[in-house]
């Protein structure tokens, strides 16, 4: 069963979950709207995360916040000693290690911070050059099951192992059609063969890292197909299938049939224009 969140479209969740034929009735959610006022360092959230302790950390436009359940720890920039701090006050995305490092990318830099003191490791290109490490622009982190960090970046994809904290590249190459198709990473998603699913804005691949194969799918419209080139968002259920969030609606594949499902929304039955709630913006399960 996958939840989907989107931009303006609760009503996609329920049409979805009636789909699937689950009860998530509005009256049996319970939430509670936190806000500054009860001390969170920001109102915009850009990602959330919910470490092996339990603990939800919550990255937004100006820090990190982790919530015990009764108060909020926010770590930042450091305006007196930088490198103690955030290399950006702005989150964007958020993993948990094996060893139970936090990781935030910000909007400018990589970060590990140790749950037991909140102390900050900072990783950047001016640091960690010669480690491997070739872009601060970050869009996305993923935690691997073997304890890798995959990162998503505009310049493809970097493998950090968090033992050594080398960074492996993998990038887009146009005269090779054997790399993976764009290097505007925007999503990841690891399935239960060790590949790698990646999302980027020009088409979804199927990664081995034991090979090195590569096999890209675009969106032409065909039945079966993708719909959309532009991936947003990405999750596999318990039975294996793939869940893929696009501009155009969620679409799911199965790789026992080897083709794609479509799932839109209209804005009414008897319009054939599409909502804009079809623009996925992040999938859970």
């Amino acid at each position: 069963m996958i939840r989907v969140i989107l931009s303006f479209c609760a009503l996609l969740v329920l049409q979805i979950n009636f789909l699937f034929a689950q009860d998530y009735r509005i009256e049996n959610i319970t939430s509670e709207y936190i806000r500054i006022e009860k001390g969170l360092s920001q109102n915009t959230v850009n990602c959330i995360l919910q470490d092996q302790e339990g603990y939800v950390w919550a990255g937004t436009w100006s820090g990190l916040n982790r919530f015990d359940g009764y108060s909020f720890k926010t770590v930042t920039i450091n305006m007196v000693n930088p490198s103690l701090g955030l290399t950006n006050a702005t989150i964007i995305s958020l993993a948990e290690d094996s060893r139970g490092f936090i990781w935030a990318a910000c909007q400018s830099g990589l970060n590990r911070i140790s749950k037991k003191d909140f102390s900050i490791t900072q990783f950047t290109v001016d640091n960690n050059k010669s480690n491997g490490m070739v872009s601060d622009s970050i869009s996305v982190l993923y935690a691997a099951k073997n304890g890798d960090i995959w990162i998503g970046t505009n310049q493809g994809i970097l493998i950090l192992d968090t033992k050594t904290l080398i960074f492996r590249h993998i990038e887009h190459n146009p005269r090779d059609f054997t790399t993976i198709s764009s290097n505007q990473i925007t999503c990841f998603a690891e399935d239960s063969t060790g590949a790698f699913w990646i999302g980027t804005q020009m088409g979804l691949n199927k990664l081995n890292p034991k090979t090195g194969q590569v096999i890209r799918y675009y969106g032409d419209g065909k039945p079966g197909n993708l719909t959309s080139s532009v991936i947003t968002a990405l999750n596999i259920d318990h039975a294996g299938n793939i869940w893929i969030g696009t501009t155009t609606g969620l679409q799911c594949y199965k790789p026992i049939t080897r083709s794609f499902s479509w799932y839109q929304i209209k804005n009414s039955e008897s319009s054939p224009s599409l909502s804009s709630a079809n623009f996925i913006t992040c999938l859970y399960s």
